[in-house]
């Protein structure tokens, strides 16, 4: 399966490859045979495009993601649920706070399973063994968002009839993300590395890790990473979601939907500057705004929701302007949390992503040029994978735990995104069978 959403997608990056000047066709179709054929222990390909394993091929890792989703995903963050008004919590029980817990109600763990089966391992709410946040392996995950729909029943607009449904909301898989160093890399492609392909665009640069770090004049050190995001509708894939209403979007299999080398915003603040105009009034407020990020620190940290309200603002991690590659450096998981927020609103703005929490998206998704932040939430799954969820902003401190390690494959992150995905399913209410 892997392999084959490799060729899947070569197809779509093979113009960009050829247009690089350095490979000709048949040596591309030698280079992406052999990175198939070697898969995620394999050797170089020829014509520059390597598959992950030896040579050049461990300069971008193979992070398995299409594996991660049958022995990794954390299928107990789908919840809690609502169907027709009434709340399913799930086998772990309703949301707790920051580190906290309820006799009655366990939330969504981190590390609390061996290795990355995604068996649950027993103990008390509070962690196996009385462990606290400050251990980064306490219990939590996210509830319900602000403006979810609760009610049992709803109706969706066709032509001039008004067509009755069953409300059903929960959180859904439904991306990929991942922030290479490397132009070129994609490890969710089974380690697919199309070393060259992007120098035509001056983008990138080659070469080992410590070569992207700078110090800038006010002496703080900082990395770029590219991002990619892909459809990774889990639930449509496996036939659990069919319904159109409850679909939001036509994807139903693995594919690519951003990649960041292509995106001349990404690398150039005053280009990104002209798409985000309010980052000028984020800047000259300066201090002003990274104070006003005080409350949402606080709720993030303690009832584990964002404030869409202060839209500059991702919790604890500050304010996430300008929306750019480009983060001070903080290890692999912080600054890679900085940039995945920063593509999904740069993904928002320019129409790309859209909203799906309330009932205003109920019977189809809409644009909103804003990032709803209490929409989505994260699993941390490469290259270690996070047993549980995290919202944007919720403290490093509490999920970031032993997560990345200075080797290639260590440096290279990934996360499922979740979002909370409100819908009026028509096909119950007409006999269908609500898929």
């Amino acid at each position: 399966m892997q392999k084959f959403c490799r060729f899947r997608s070569l197809s779509l990056l093979a113009g960009i490859v050829l247009a690089a000047g350095g490979l000709s066709g048949p040596a591309f179709a030698d280079g992406a045979a052999a990175g198939a054929a070697a898969g995620a222990g394999g050797s170089s390909g020829t014509g520059g495009v390597t598959g992950g394993g030896v040579g050049e091929g461990t300069l971008c890792p193979n992070s398995s993601a299409l594996e991660h989703m049958v022995s990794g995903l954390c299928w107990d963050c789908i919840f809690p649920m609502y169907v027709g008004g009434i709340e399913i919590p799930g086998k772990r029980g309703k949301k707790s706070s920051f580190g906290g817990t309820t006799d009655s109600a366990i939330s969504g763990c981190y590390y609390c399973s061996d290795s990355g089966s995604g068996n649950v391992s027993s103990g008390p709410a509070s962690g196996n063994s009385g462990k606290n946040i400050f251990s980064g392996v306490a219990w939590h995950n996210a509830g319900v968002p602000d403006g979810a729909v609760k009610k049992s029943l709803c109706s969706c607009q066709e032509g001039a009839l008004k067509k009755p449904g069953i409300s059903e909301s929960m959180w859904e898989p439904a991306r990929l993300l991942e922030f290479p160093y490397r132009a070129g890399c994609f490890p969710a492609l089974g380690g697919l590395y199309m070393k060259g392909a992007f120098d035509f665009l001056n983008t990138g640069t080659e070469g080992k890790p410590n070569y992207l770090f700078h110090k800038t004049a006010v002496t703080h050190y900082t990395e770029f990473r590219f991002a990619h995001l892909y459809a990774f509708p889990v639930m449509q894939m496996a036939g659990m979601m069919t319904n159109a209403v409850c679909t939001k979007d036509a994807y139903v299999d693995f594919d690519m939907l951003s990649m960041s080398e292509l995106d001349p915003t990404w690398k150039d603040k005053a280009i990104s500057g002209v798409t985000t105009p309010e980052v000028l009034l984020i800047a000259a407020m300066n201090i002003v705004a990274e104070i006003g990020c005080l409350p949402e620190t606080v709720q993030t940290t303690v009832n584990n929701t964002p404030m869409d309200s202060l839209f500059w603002c991702a919790g604890n991690w500050g304010s996430y302007y300008p929306l750019v590659g480009e983060v001070e450096v903080r290890g692999a998981a912080q600054s890679s949390s900085y940039e995945m927020v920063r593509t999904m609103a740069m993904l928002h703005r320019s129409g790309r992503e859209f909203g799906t929490l309330g009932k205003a998206n109920a019977c189809g998704a809409k644009v909103t040029e804003y990032l709803p932040k209490s929409q989505y939430k994260a699993q941390y799954f490469f290259p270690k994978t996070e047993k549980g969820s995290h919202v944007f902003g919720f403290p490093f401190i509490a999920w970031d735990y032993a997560t990345e390690y200075p080797t290639p494959k260590g440096e290279v992150p990934g996360y499922v995104l979740f979002r909370w995905n409100d819908c009026c399913n028509v096909d119950i209410a007409a006999g269908g069978s609500g898929k």
